[in-house]
This record gives structure tokens, sequence and C-alpha cells, in this order.
């Protein structure tokens, strides 16, 4: 995948984030982080992204507040939730705000690759 494709990658776990923001970026993607949801918020009034993969429970704000975010601001993007939370009604909210799916956690570092790598060429 080419280096034109600009992500988000917000949780507030550091050694998960670290991971998946060195793979990604390994993969030749451009990516910014974010530690919480309100930086979260905040790199998304400054940049632009293709797609932003959100950890559901952060400070400040949760994904599902940057989703709303998202949505409310009509930002054209893809967004993956993750979490460790396997509850239909979240998925369905955040499906409802425009989230192509989720992760669960713990998952496999090849799993969001490719899951990212399939979102960018649709």
């Amino acid at each position: 995948m080419p280096t034109q494709f600009r992500l988000l990658v917000a949780d507030d776990e550091d050694s998960l984030r670290s991971v998946v923001v060195t793979e990604l970026r390994e993969n030749d993607f451009h990516v910014l982080e974010a530690t919480d949801g309100a930086e979260a918020i905040s790199l998304l009034k400054q940049h632009t992204f293709d797609l932003a993969l959100l950890d559901m429970k952060m400070p400040n704000a949760s994904g599902l507040d940057v989703l709303h975010f998202i949505h409310d601001n009509k930002i054209k993007m893809k967004v993956y939730m993750l979490t460790s939370m396997d509850d239909l009604n979240i998925a369905l909210e955040a499906k409802k705000l425009g989230a192509e799916g989720y992760l669960l956690k713990p998952f496999n570092i090849d799993d969001v690759r490719q899951r990212v790598v399939e979102a960018l060429n649709h």
C-alpha cells in the first residue's frame, strides 16, 4: 500500500498503540497517533485521514465520542473500533454512526493490517 494513505490510531494503551502504529508504518502507511479521545478529535480538526482505528474506552473522550465527532462533522473516512467488549449494542451503535466494524482485543496484528488494507482498497 502506498504512503499517501493517512491513518489515525487512537488508544490509551501505550504498548498496544505502539505495536499497531509500528506495524502500519512498516507497511508504508502515514500514521498519526493519539493517546486519548480528546487528542484524536484535535488531530481530526487539524488533518485529514483515510482511516481511523479508535479504542472504544479512552480517557477524555471515548471512541464512540470520536466517532460521533466524525459523523456529526461529515468527515469522510473509514473507521474501525478497537474494543475488549463484545457488546452487540455498542457494535450496532458504532455501525449506525458509520464504523466499518470493530476488532476485538486482543487481536492478531496481521488481522489489523489485513482489515486496513481491505478497507482502503474499497
